[in-house]
């Protein structure tokens, strides 16, 4: 529904899902303050460059910048290396596995709320794929997983 229909029905302000947490509350306090509200398009454009949060980790490491950036140096060579197996197991026609690797990697992806890659992760693992596909789909998570480490990187 376009935001038209909902200001006539007497909200201020609509917020598309998925919405981050700070674009809510952000968007309450400039409501409640009468100031500049943040539009859908700007929410959209901001989520759409987020792809990760590492909320679940901090909750590990609280306060702790070094242990931060160890995860992320870890995370950056395992996840190398892996891609590494998977490129071998391609080579070598072993559908068994790549989905053994991809069954490895996805419980970190999943807790950093990497959904993109969580979900090429998941079908690599459980979907009957030809070797194409796979090697398709490894092609795209390459990209995400670049993209995802680039972020990570400016973290450090």
């Amino acid at each position: 529904m376009e935001l038209e229909i909902y200001q006539n029905l007497g909200f201020c302000k609509v917020i598309a899902k998925p919405y981050l947490p700070k674009n809510l509350i952000q968007t309450i306090h400039n409501s409640l303050n009468n100031t500049n509200i943040v539009s859908n398009d700007e929410i959209s454009v901001q989520e759409s460059t987020v792809n990760y949060s590492l909320s679940a980790i901090n909750q590990f490491l609280p306060n702790n910048k070094n242990a931060l950036n160890e995860f992320i140096g870890l995370l950056i060579k395992t996840t190398k290396t892996n891609l590494q197996d998977f490129d071998a197991a391609l080579a070598n026609n072993n559908l068994e596995v790549t989905k053994a690797i991809s069954h490895r990697m996805n419980p970190v992806f999943k807790q950093i709320h990497a959904h993109q890659i969580a979900t090429i992760l998941d079908e690599l693992e459980t979907k009957s794929l030809s070797f194409d596909e796979i090697d398709e789909n490894i092609v795209v998570l390459k990209t995400k997983i670049d993209s995802l480490f680039s972020e990570l990187q400016q973290l450090v």
